[in-house]
């Protein structure tokens, strides 16, 4: 049964979104036991579980393994808070003031015109102020530096080539997914999720639909 939830994403990410630059977000799928992202044996763990292997994804329940350098595998399973049909109310930095205006790129109310305001964080935003709501078309577990060229545009990622240039087979890899890297770590890293340990990843692909 579909689900209406909340998520959240930066005053960029918004923008991307509204201007119909953004149809997948990336979340870190979070494993029981706070599993490193590990593929292969762990070495060296001291006891500590660490993700081993990944089994299968099936009916959005993805299938692992997990173990420590002096236990055997033990497996587990984890589903995504986010599927297929949910609907999900956009999360903005917002001023009850007299109305609910959002403070981002697009449709700013500035300072001048509501002396007094104050913005509120995302965080506090209830579900009535939202104005942008998203279906979820389709989910997925992807390791985080596999996203390919066409995913990393999906995700709002500009370059000097994407205003008229679609076709992505000639353009290299490294700058594309330098700027996605860049965005990431700028969100994640501080998280504990930076790009370089290849952390384990629901792909969301979703679509804007009236609320």
């Amino acid at each position: 049964m579909a689900k209406e939830l909340p998520i959240g994403f930066t005053m960029d990410m918004v923008k991307a979104i509204l201007d119909g630059r953004k149809t997948v977000t990336r979340r870190v799928i979070k494993f029981p036991l706070n599993l490193p992202h590990l593929q292969g044996n762990p070495v060296k763990l001291l006891g500590d579980w660490a993700l081993s292997s990944i089994d299968k994804f099936e009916d959005g329940i993805l299938y692992y393994h997990c173990q420590t350098d002096v236990d055997s595998s033990s497996p587990g399973k984890v589903k995504s808070r986010y599927q297929p049909s949910d609907l999900l109310w956009l999360k903005e930095t917002f001023n009850d003031y007299c109305d609910p205006y959002y403070k981002n790129p697009v449709y700013r109310v500035t300072d001048e015109n509501y002396p007094g305001a104050k913005w509120k964080s995302s965080r506090f935003m209830p579900k009535k102020y939202a104005r942008t709501w998203l279906e979820v078309i389709s989910v997925r577990p992807e390791r985080l530096q596999d996203i390919s060229l066409e995913d990393c545009y999906a995700e709002g990622i500009e370059s000097q080539f994407s205003a008229n240039y679609k076709n992505t087979e000639n353009i290299p890899v490294m700058p594309l997914k330098g700027r996605f890297k860049r965005l990431w770590d700028s969100i994640n890293a501080k998280r504990g999720y930076p790009w370089e340990i290849n952390p384990w990843c629901w792909v969301l692909s979703f679509k804007q639909v009236k609320p």
